[in-house]
């Protein structure tokens, strides 16, 4: 919403390096870009911690990946 020249972030999954973790998710640009946090496993069974978390995240990508706020 507030840059509306920007196709929607999307969630990633990337393979794990970490044993007992399957995957790791990131918050990504439309083209697969991204760029900062993980967003934190432990987070899938509480609503509001993953949303922190995919904030958190989504709030490095894109000042990283676009160079706007």
């Amino acid at each position: 919403m507030t840059l509306p020249d920007q196709r929607p972030l999307q969630l990633l999954g990337l393979p794990s390096y970490d044993e007992g973790v399957a995957e790791y998710v990131y918050v990504a640009l439309a083209n697969g870009e991204w760029d900062g946090n993980v967003v934190d496993p432990d987070s899938v069974d509480i609503p509001a911690l993953a949303l922190a978390a995919i904030t958190d995240a989504a709030q490095e990508t894109v000042p990283e990946c676009l160079w706007q706020a």
